[in-house]
Parts: C-alpha cells; structure tokens; sequence
C-alpha cells in the first residue's frame, strides 16, 4: 500500500479500509466502503523491522499493540514504514506469513497502524452492512468477511479476491487487520485478542 497522497484501504493482503495517507498520514473522513484497498506503501516506503517501530514510537510516548499468538505457522515478516532523515513515520503496515512472503500484497497476515482522528467516532468509520461493530477485549472492532481485495497479486496468489478484516481501535490508534485464507474470522479474532502492549 504512495506518492502525495493516495486512496488506501488497509489490508491484510490488502486490507480494507480507505485512508488518505500524505507521507505522514492520518485517516480520511467518512465511512469507508467494504474493500480492501491498501496504498502501493511498499512501492516508496523502506522495510525495517518490528524493533525500529517500536522503540520509535515509543520514544514519542505511544505504544503498540501486537499480536502474541498466531495461527498457520505465521511469523513477523517486517513492517513498512517512510523514513525519512532518520525519522520514523506516523503510519506502519506490518506483515505476517508463514513463507516468508513480506509484501503488501501477498502476506498472509496484514495490520496497519495509524492515529485514529479525534474529530471521527470509530462507530461511523465503516459503512454497514454487512460487516458489524462489536467489543473485542473492551475495545471499539468493526468485523467483516468477504472483503473485496484490490491487489492483482493477492488474487493470483491465494485463488481469490476476498479477505477477513478486522478493524480494532486501541487507545488513540487504529489496527486494521487483513487476513487471506486459510485465516477465518475465528482466527482474525482471535489474533486481535491477544495483542498486547510491546516491551
């Protein structure tokens, strides 16, 4: 999942939530349609590991949250993150697969973090039907399965052009979660329930 600015849906192969992202990036307004269309990130971001983020953001005073239990034999596989003048930026894509896939586009696992807008209530974010809100461990989650993935290589890559997404709110930031098969929304919930704060 950019020049300037681009349309992008967060994604799990490509997840499915529509941001306008500048270099920076905050969350457009206004519900977003149910598709999974990421920004080309990886096309002029830099990929740098889980460690870098973390300690970065931390510096700034925010904490992620990342998941400590995953299904299928997935494992970190990078993040993607603009660097620039050695600074780290305010939006990262994170990327889980069990084959050492790392690509926006082909990851099993996708989760993009970034701050969610004070102005916009996590409750007219996502238009339904047919994904639904609910509570994941407390926290604010939008859920949907069959989203619509706009990424050639994600639909050559798994036999189809769907993903379950998961939208979580924690704190002041926005997870969107987008798993391809064999992920089910079991899975992706389960995921979400395990993320914990990192050290």
């Amino acid at each position: 999942m950019m020049v300037s600015m681009i349309a992008a849906v967060i994604f799990v192969p490509t997840l499915c939530l529509v941001f306008l992202v500048s270099l920076g990036a905050n969350v457009p307004p206004g519900p977003e349609a149910s598709r999974f269309r990421p920004a080309p990130f990886d096309r002029f971001a830099n990929k740098t590991s889980n460690e870098v983020v973390v300690k970065a953001w931390a510096e700034r005073g925010v904490t992620l949250y990342l998941p400590t239990w995953l299904p299928y034999g997935l494992k970190s596989t990078g993040v993607w993150v603009v660097l620039k003048d050695g600074e780290v930026g305010s939006l990262a894509i994170f990327t889980y697969d069990s084959n050492g896939r790392g690509g926006i586009g082909t990851a099993q696992l996708v989760i993009q973090v970034a701050r969610m807008p004070a102005d916009i209530p996590f409750s007219e974010k996502w238009a339904t039907p047919p994904g639904s809100y609910t509570r994941i461990n407390g926290w604010e989650a939008y859920i949907d399965s069959g989203v619509s993935v706009n990424y050639p290589e994600y639909s050559a890559e798994y036999g189809t052009g769907y993903c379950e997404l998961v939208d979580v709110q924690i704190g002041p930031l926005d997870y969107t979660l987008g798993g391809a098969p064999p992920l089910t929304m079991e899975d992706m919930i389960r995921i979400v329930e395990s993320m914990e704060p990192t050290p």
